[in-house]
């Protein structure tokens, strides 16, 4: 079995990149304005095509894999997919607070899972940052909740989470054999037929759109599916998974940030606390590693 390598300068500059592509979703999809399944198949479908060129040239690492291994890329794709939804419908059925503070205990969930199927040990600073991230989510609460809470909503955040977790593990074993090509172009290839489903089943209209929609979809399959998605999944099969879950904590305030600059929305005093909180803990996974900035661009699919 091929252990992780030693995490590089590159790495964490990649990764960076990822968080700051993923982060922009809310807005790209905003711009979109449309039903998130019609965004999330033409997503997709744009993001596989584009995947599938590179794909078919590192297609020797599927035949490498066993069937019991196979059978784990469909449902790597699954839980995405489940997360990508559930993580939407609960930002429509609850607060963004009860969302985040839901869906941002999926470190808890990845760590543990590391542990019981990776052997990956839960070392005391991983502790420590689960508590400031903690901390910062709690710093969001502490005001008045802005927008309606409900049941579905606060469980659908949870899901998110915990799908997220299972596609992050899942992810993990299959990198370690799987080409990232191959990998991303399958996430894709599974989520898009599932998105088409999904609308279908709720008589959402696939088109036409204005050229507005066709320029945000372009923007999400660029920058958060192959630009943040693929790239985390290439980083599966390279770095620890406490220090990526931890990452992607920084999303939401990545994303309010973003949202400042672009739509005016003001930043509170306690988001700004929130993301010292958060930065610092993920500041407490990535810094203490030693940094040596040898790995390129150019190794970023390789295996």
């Amino acid at each position: 079995m091929r252990k992780p390598r030693r995490e590089t300068g590159g790495a964490f500059l990649l990764l960076g990149f990822a968080v700051l592509g993923m982060s922009q979703a809310a807005l790209m999809i905003r711009w979109a304005d449309a039903p998130n399944e019609a965004i999330g198949f033409w997503r997709q479908l744009l993001a596989a095509a584009v995947l599938a060129f590179f794909a078919l040239r590192r297609r020797e690492s599927w035949r490498s894999l066993t069937p019991k291994e196979r059978a784990g890329i469909p449902l790597a794709g699954l839980l995405f997919f489940i997360h990508l939804w559930t993580f939407t419908y609960a930002t429509q059925h609850t607060s963004i607070a009860h969302t985040m503070i839901g869906f941002e205990l999926h470190p808890v969930w990845t760590g543990l899972g590391a542990w019981l199927f990776f052997g990956e040990r839960l070392r005391p600073r991983v502790a420590a940052a689960w508590l400031l991230a903690a901390a910062g989510i709690a710093a969001l609460l502490s005001g008045k909740t802005q927008g309606a809470t409900t049941v579905a909503g606060d469980a659908a955040a949870l899901l998110a989470a915990l799908s997220f977790s299972g596609y992050v593990l899942l992810g993990k074993g299959a990198r370690r054999k799987l080409d990232n090509w191959v990998f991303a172009f399958g996430m894709s290839a599974v989520m898009g037929p599932l998105f088409l489903a999904a609308g279908l089943s709720r008589g959402v209209s696939f088109g036409p759109y204005p050229w507005t929609f066709w320029a945000a979809v372009a923007c999400l399959a660029a920058f958060v599916s192959i630009g943040g998605h693929a790239i985390f999944s290439h980083l599966l099969a390279t770095m620890d998974v406490n220090a990526l879950s931890c990452a992607k904590l920084l999303e939401p305030a990545l994303a309010a940030v973003g949202a400042w600059l672009v739509l005016g929305e003001r930043l509170s005093a306690r988001t700004v606390l929130a993301f010292a909180l958060v930065t610092a803990a993920v500041l407490l996974i990535l810094l203490p590693r030693p940094f040596a900035f040898t790995e390129t661009l150019s190794s970023l699919y390789e295996d």
